[in-house]
C-alpha cells in the first residue's frame, strides 16, 4: 500500500562488463510517512531532515549527496593508498637490510617490489 505518489531519489553508479560506468537515479516508493521520516517499500527508514540520508525528496538533493559521498570515498581511498605506499617503502627497506636472507634481498625481488608502485609516476 503506497500512501501517495511521492518518490524519494538516490544517485548510484553501476559497473558494466565492458569496463564502462553509468550513473543513474534510483526512485523509491514510500510505504508510510511519519513526522520524522518515511518508511520505504523495501523496509528502509529515511529521515526527512538528515544530511546523510539514504534517499532525498528531490533529485537535486540526491545529486548533492552523491557528490558528497564520492568525495568522502575518494578521501578514504587516498588515505589507504598512502598507507599502502608507506608499507611498500618499509618492505623495500627490509629487503635492503643486511640481516635478511639472500633469497629475499635478491635483485629480482627488489625490482619486483619497486615495479609494484605504478601510481603517481
Amino acid at each position: 500500500m503506497f500512501i501517495f505518489n511521492k518518490q524519494l531519489f538516490r544517485i548510484s553508479s553501476t559497473n558494466y562488463t565492458d569496463g564502462s560506468r553509468k550513473l543513474h537515479v534510483d526512485e523509491y516508493s514510500i510505504k508510510k510517512e511519519t513526522k520524522c521520516g518515511y518508511r520505504l517499500t523495501d523496509g528502509k527508514f529515511v529521515y526527512k531532515n538528515c544530511k546523510n540520508s539514504f534517499a532525498f525528496d528531490t533529485e537535486e538533493k540526491a545529486w548533492i549527496n552523491f557528490k558528497y559521498r564520492r568525495s568522502r570515498y575518494i578521501g578514504i581511498l587516498k588515505g589507504k593508498l598512502k598507507d599502502a605506499e608507506s608499507d611498500l617503502d618499509i618492505a623495500i627497506e627490509e629487503v635492503s637490510n643486511p640481516n635478511v636472507s639472500d633469497y629475499i634481498k635478491s635483485e629480482r625481488r627488489i625490482k619486483f617490489l619497486r615495479s609494484v608502485v605504478f601510481m603517481g609516476e
